[in-house]
């Protein structure tokens, strides 16, 4: 067998894992119901670093807006419109972009309303169209500007 494919066959061969994380997998595998958990709240390892695991909560599963009414919506009427810009500085909203949108969605929903938007401006109906054309339009304006003034161009240059 030659070098070639000897190096082909060892690039398929896994390297072999830490003590600890083999240890870990063992571990984890012959857990069972509480322990399973346990084991897995621990971390797995990467690179020879035990890395923790996050807890994430969705808080918005908790309990729906729409059915808790009006009231907690002007309680936090503050929280609910967006950001702004105040002296110079951007204030995000208290809670997430995308908790809001549920919110919002919900209320919809739930037939409610939704005052907390800003006004939208009138919308564009005119198109802009491509910068080449508009550049090439213009070209074509200022040559005919030019060719106007030609004669009274070459009558001076003449002189």
């Amino acid at each position: 067998m030659d070098a070639l494919h000897l190096l082909k066959s060892l690039r398929h061969v896994t390297p072999p894992k830490p003590a600890k994380e083999a240890a870990n997998l063992l571990q984890r595998a012959n857990a069972t119901g509480h322990e399973q958990n346990r084991v897995s709240e621990r971390g797995w390892h990467r690179r020879g670093q035990l890395r923790r695991r996050r807890r994430r909560w969705r808080r918005e599963r908790r309990g729906s807006t729409s059915s808790r009414g009006g009231k907690k919506m002007e309680k936090y009427k503050s929280e609910l419109s967006k950001g702004y810009w105040y002296l110079g500085a951007w204030r995000p909203l208290a809670i997430s972009g995308h908790h809001r949108a549920r919110i919002r969605k919900e209320a919809l929903l739930a037939g409610e309303d939704w005052p907390y938007d800003p006004e939208r401006g009138e919308m564009r109906n005119v198109r802009k169209g491509h910068k080449c054309d508009r550049i090439s339009a213009e070209k074509r304006a200022h040559t005919a500007e030019l060719m106007k003034k030609m004669p009274d161009m070459l009558l001076a240059y003449k002189d």
